[in-house]
């Protein structure tokens, strides 16, 4: 178990330390988000219709402590924590749940930041990143530099590698990462990369699970480890209306099976793509199961 202390502080921040966790849906799209440019498919006609608007899905989790947690960083990030009151002076550790470009594209924001460029911060954040995510990452987002090279920690944040299973330590806060057989579905099972939802544990008792571009074919131990935890609150991909075991994502069948199987206090749906129903009929196929649909900058307490 590894354990991480907190940014600094302020007086501000020590004044608005509350008792609960708060979980901020930043976005709750798929690659293509919805409406998906140009695109006339029912499901983007509808959306603009309804003034849908559905961005690459990421979310924040804002401790007891005041400091935030970012789970992904998409190309549209900084647009996110602008339109949602989100303090990146107050984010602290981001987590990465695998490489694909719309969950990671906005890490160029933490690998560009140094005093040359004018950066001035007070505590590093802690990048918690599975190894091939960030080799593969930083190929993209690091100017060329060879990895090997490129150093894991700068003033500006700190590489903190995590395997599956493992837990580490966020300011008393409890994490787990559980391998989703993502990557590995779509590379027939023999795919090295990791790809990790997150198991977030609340004093509260309240736990919140983010399994996000996860296989329907979940790992043994992944589905094992959630029974045995009790579930407050559970985001689950998603991405299609119906798919195969292979695609390496959710469907509205698969949702409902996990829902009956781990029982969680509240389920949402999100990384829904416009390959899905439209708003009304995915919510009307949900919600006789109790299962909540989620828009960009959802709330919930836990």
């Amino acid at each position: 178990m590894q354990v991480y202390h907190p940014v600094c502080l302020t007086d501000y921040h020590l004044e608005h330390i509350y008792d609960g966790m708060k979980v901020t849906l930043l976005g709750t799209g798929a690659d293509h988000c919805i409406p998906a440019f140009r695109c006339a498919c029912p499901v983007c006609r509808d959306a603009r219709k309804r003034g849908v608007n559905r961005q690459n899905s990421a979310a924040s989790v804002k401790l007891p402590t005041g400091e935030i947690i970012l789970i992904d960083m998409p190309p549209q990030i900084m647009m996110m924590l602008r339109r949602y009151n989100i303090a990146d002076d107050r984010i602290s550790s981001v987590l990465v749940t695998h490489k694909h470009g719309d969950h990671t594209l906005g890490l160029r924001y933490l690998f560009h930041g140094s005093e040359k460029k004018g950066f001035t911060v007070e505590e590093p954040v802690n990048l918690f990143i599975p190894n091939s995510t960030y080799k593969a990452v930083s190929k993209k987002l690091l100017s060329g530099r060879n990895y090997d090279l490129f150093p894991e920690q700068t003033d500006y944040y700190r590489i903190k590698f995590i395997k599956a299973y493992e837990k580490f330590i966020i300011s008393g806060i409890e994490i787990i990462p559980l391998e989703t057989g993502h990557l590995k579905a779509k590379a027939g099972g023999n795919a090295e990369e990791e790809s990790f939802g997150f198991l977030i544990k609340n004093p509260g008792g309240n736990n919140f699970a983010y399994l996000l571009d996860a296989s329907m074919n979940l790992p043994d131990k992944t589905m094992s480890l959630l029974k045995k935890e009790p579930i407050g609150c559970l985001v689950l991909d998603c991405t299609y209306s119906h798919t195969t075991m292979d695609s390496g994502h959710f469907d509205v069948d698969g949702v409902i099976k996990i829902k009956e199987e781990l029982k969680p206090e509240k389920m949402f749906v999100s990384h829904i793509s416009h390959k899905n129903m439209t708003f009304k009929e995915l919510s009307e196929s949900l919600s006789k199961y109790f299962i909540e649909m989620s828009y960009d900058g959802l709330e919930i307490d836990l």
